[in-house]
């Protein structure tokens, strides 16, 4: 199987950030079927926020 991270022993969200800056993150769902959480770096969210 190919990743397209390397995720050995490290969060998506820890490659994310080393690539795009802080990451804050919002989970939506999260049950026994699917966890699907919202994502959004810091440049993003400080235009969101003006």
């Amino acid at each position: 199987m190919m990743e397209h991270f390397p995720l050995v022993d490290r969060l998506h969200t820890d490659v994310l950030e080393e690539k795009y800056g802080k990451i804050n993150s919002k989970v939506l769902v999260h049950n026994n079927e699917v966890r699907l959480a919202h994502l959004i770096d810091k440049k993003e969210y400080q235009e969101h926020s003006q």
